[in-house]
């Protein structure tokens, strides 16, 4: 169902980048203020310590962040250029994903390449290293290294020379991870001016040295490997194309692939819109970033930079640590259905389990179980009083899956009359309790249609309603605590039902 959501954001961007340059100049800055003030709302807003990637906060500021860079191609007001130069510098002060940063430092290079006047801005960036935060000076390290072979030939020796002197330093910087940058951007600058056959101009034999670094040394290592990683491949000029901003780039940095859009994507857009022709490039020139394996970092918790503040790292891995992660499913995109997205829930597979929670007082409880119910395809879920979907602790745990799920309201007063009207229907009532005749979960058939009645937290099943069962089902335990929460409880025997009946079908 994520084609749906990826069909309005490559229209919209396609419409954008069709639209922009009849629009005043007021207008086009109108719009642009309104980006930079959602994408600082969204990063100004207090963050976790630990930052989640995929999250909603991270989709939206990377997809604003997208949409900045690729409206960078057609801007032709320097002060609308400079101000999302000067925004993208901000950027980097407070953003700790690297997908994010790399985005920022795109913006960043560009503008240094064409207006190369504020080359100082850099120079400067560099000058106050002490003070910058590890994140940001490693993506100005990344910014230094891409620069050279798009310059004037009258600034690039000034440029090796200057850039050598202040990158020199943080080669003993504190720091292990600024030091693998440094020694990585140094490595780079020194294959650049041997491609420009500039040793002699340039200060190339009092920095060499460093091409030797022992490749067993852990520096060595991890800087060949950052050297070796996209990167330090990647060109700014070369690679700017639709496919490397919404597709590569994010496949890299390691973003779920369901935020990923396709360049065959935009090329139905251009049908759609009945678009000739675009001012950027839709298809990636390059097969050099497509062949690339993704980034070798990961996130760590943060760690104390100073008295004052504690900001996030990324922490670089080897390989053979990183060869099977977590892919985290993120629901967040799950929004309230439309036309299309009804349609889509009635062909959602659902069995004939109906799970009847009235009894249930806890919302994080009924949270949870609303969201075991739609992950295992329950046709009707029930519930005491249906304001509870409002409740900030039930939609904390059912992650919006009441969207997707059919939900009844029947009060506790009404279920004895309610279970009467599904027997009549032919259901079976189970009950999850521990009784003398009780059946061992395992071992019981459910019926295909089965209704499910979940007992109170503190008291279980009332004793008028356990009459009313045709069969009540025990889960067997080992351990000496001898109550399961009745969230757990109900989701082994929603799973259990969905794996007899759902999987078989």
């Amino acid at each position: 169902e994520y084609r749906y959501d990826c069909n309005v954001r490559v229209i919209v961007q396609l419409f954008l980048l069709e639209l922009f340059p009849s629009l005043t100049e007021d207008q086009q800055s109108n719009f642009i203020l309104k980006l930079i003030d959602k994408h600082r709302q969204i990063s100004s807003r207090e963050r976790k310590l630990r930052y989640c990637m995929n999250s909603s906060e991270h989709r939206q500021t990377l997809r604003l962040l997208q949409c900045l860079l690729c409206l960078t191609s057609i801007i032709k007001n320097s002060n609308l250029l400079k101000l999302i130069y000067e925004y993208s510098i901000e950027t980097l002060t407070i953003e700790n994903e690297p997908s994010l940063r790399i985005i920022a430092e795109w913006i960043i290079t560009r503008f240094l390449i064409t207006k190369q006047a504020h080359l100082t801005d850099l120079y400067e960036q560099l000058r106050m290293a002490h003070k910058q935060r590890v994140g940001s000076l490693c993506s100005w390290l990344s910014v230094v290294s891409h620069l050279a072979l798009f310059l004037e030939e009258n600034r690039q020796i000034n440029y090796f020379t200057t850039v050598f002197e202040l990158i020199l330093p943080l080669l003993i910087h504190s720091n292990f991870h600024v030091r693998i940058f440094s020694c990585a951007t140094l490595m780079k600058l020194l294959n650049q001016i041997e491609n420009l056959q500039l040793e002699n101009a340039t200060q190339y034999n009092n920095f060499k040295w460093i091409k030797q670094c022992d490749p067993k040394s852990e520096l060595g290592r991890y800087a060949s490997k950052l050297e070796s990683m996209f990167l330090y491949k990647f060109d700014p000029i070369r690679d700017f194309s639709l496919e490397t901003i919404y597709s590569i780039l994010p496949r890299l940095s390691l973003i779920a692939d369901d935020e990923w859009l396709m360049p065959v994507w935009f090329e139905e857009g251009l049908k759609i819109l009945s678009i000739n022709e675009l001012s950027i490039s839709i298809n990636q020139q390059s097969s050099i970033l497509t062949t690339c394996e993704p980034g070798i970092w990961k996130l760590t918790a943060s760690r104390k930079l100073d008295e004052n503040t504690s900001k996030q790292d990324d922490t670089l891995l080897d390989n053979d640590l990183t060869t099977n992660v977590q892919r985290k499913i993120t629901p967040w995109i799950a929004v309230h259905p439309d036309e299309n997205e009804n349609e889509l829930k009635n062909d959602l597979k659902r069995s004939e389990l109906i799970v009847v929670a009235s009894l249930i007082d806890k919302q994080t409880n009924l949270g949870g179980l609303c969201r075991t119910s739609e992950i295992f395809g329950v046709k009707e879920f029930v519930l005491s009083n249906i304001r509870i979907l409002d409740d900030s602790q039930f939609l904390s745990l059912s992650m919006t899956s009441h969207l997707w799920l059919d939900i009844k309201e029947v009060p506790v007063n009404s279920l004895k009359t309610y279970i009467s009207e599904m027997k009549s229907k032919d259901y079976t009532i189970i009950g999850v309790e521990q009784t003398v005749n009780s059946r061992r979960l395992y071992e019981y058939e459910f019926p295909v249609k089965s209704l499910l009645l979940l007992g109170n937290e503190c008291e279980g099943i009332p004793a008028q309603l356990l009459n009313l069962m045709d069969v009540a089902v025990e889960i067997p335990q080992a351990g000496i605590i001898r109550s399961l929460n009745v969230h757990v409880s109900g989701a082994l025997v929603i799973s259990e039902y969905a794996k007899r009946h759902l999987y078989t079908q």
